[in-house]
């Protein structure tokens, strides 16, 4: 993939002689980089190739095909199950205070992150999107001086160390800077 080419990249497998063959260039004194060049492939799979082969020896450079996209649980179904009845019996406990239970319960078990367990909550229906309030009105202004926006910005660094605070003025139809304020803070 060159510097110019701007959409998205899958990676594609590496077949099992390329990847001999980028570890016999390397030993033979060849830099990543020329390899990559030398056999039109991202610098990045030349890398990670060569890494794998200098943790693992020869058996580094096979596939691992069973590590892709495993689904169902990873976790014991007892586990999961257990959550999932606790999130039932007590809807206003999170996923939090779910693993702390958990934890007392699967002692011997090694227990999933909170984000995991939230998605097998939402996933069984027990975590309902959070209600949020209507917005205000944002019809924004159609012509010039309708609607200003005031904005104000603390903490900003100055060249030499010191700080400040902005404000600024801005016309919402025509995106036009009004005023710019600026001053030490207090």
């Amino acid at each position: 993939m060159d510097g110019q080419d701007r959409r998205w990249y899958v990676p594609q497998a590496v077949p099992q002689p390329l990847r001999e063959q980028i570890v016999a260039r390397r030993l033979a004194g060849a830099a990543l980089t020329e390899i990559a060049q030398a056999l039109q492939m991202p610098y990045r799979s030349v890398r990670g190739i060569w890494s794998r082969y200098r943790s693992r020896g020869l058996a580094g450079l096979a596939a691992d095909y069973d590590r892709c996209a495993q689904f169902g649980p990873r976790f014991p179904a007892a586990l999961h199950e257990a959550a999932l009845s606790m999130k039932r019996a007590h809807p206003r406990w999170g996923a939090g205070m779910i693993l702390v239970q958990l934890g007392e319960l699967f002692s011997s078990e090694p227990l999933p992150k909170r984000r995991t367990v939230q998605e097998w909550f939402q996933k069984a229906g027990l975590s309902p999107g959070r209600s949020r309030a209507p917005s205000a009105n944002q019809q924004r202004g159609k012509r010039a001086h309708e609607v200003w926006q005031l904005d104000a910005k603390e903490e900003i660094r100055l060249g030499d160390g010191r700080g400040s605070v902005s404000l600024s003025l801005l016309d919402e139809a025509t995106g036009a800077v009004l005023g710019v304020a600026l001053f030490p803070p207090a």
